[in-house]
């Protein structure tokens, strides 16, 4: 079949949000831009979103810049931290009145 090989593909585009800039070294990092708009299309105005998968935390940080309430679970600790860290910087950012975050777990 043919397609991109997964394997050998790198992106082309230009300054991608989601590489070594940010310094997150998680392999599945997710443009926030990107989760902040599917949270917006499945989630209520002020609801809460759950990540049972958090990583680095793209989709509570996204929430979190939405005015969502948020619940991340990770397995990794290690991941955890980096969530942890990037939610609660984010959450610093936000203005006051909006919810933060719940909580950011190690399963």
């Amino acid at each position: 079949a043919q397609g991109i090989d997964p394997v050998r593909y790198t992106c082309a585009c230009e300054n991608p949000d989601w590489i070594e800039p940010t310094g997150n070294k998680h392999n599945t990092v997710k443009p926030v831009t990107l989760m902040s708009y599917l949270i917006h299309l499945a989630c209520p105005k002020g609801g809460l979103v759950l990540d049972p998968f958090v990583g680095s935390g793209t989709t509570c940080v996204a929430a979190i810049q939405g005015g969502f309430r948020s619940i991340g679970i990770e397995l990794d600790p290690s991941y955890c931290e980096i969530a942890r860290a990037r939610c609660e910087y984010t959450a610093g950012q936000v203005e006051p009145e909006q919810p933060v975050l719940e909580g950011v777990t190690h399963a």
